[in-house]
């Protein structure tokens, strides 16, 4: 009789140990979906800033090449050959 109420003990601590493991396992699966859904949030939001700062640098290098490609000049009279050194 001692045996069987042992066996009853510890058959019911197994079985209440056993029910409360998946409670404590979907609430840390549901804390790491969260953590999952916030990192993708911050990847969209980190792609679309990179995809802006490709975008103004191509803007930039449009608007350099325009202005590298009209020379300003300063000076009203024409250019003179380098003077000769030497010989």
């Amino acid at each position: 009789m001692k045996k069987l109420t042992i066996a009853l003990i510890l058959l019911a601590v197994i079985f209440i140990v056993g029910c409360q493991a998946p409670q404590d396992v979907k609430a840390e699966m549901d804390k790491q979906a969260e953590q999952i859904k916030m990192l993708e949030t911050k990847l969209a939001e980190h792609a679309t800033a990179f995809e802006q700062l490709k975008m103004d640098y191509e803007q930039h290098m449009v608007d350099l090449h325009k202005k590298t490609a009209t020379p300003t000049q300063t000076k009203t009279t024409t250019p003179q050959p380098p003077t000769r050194v030497g010989r």
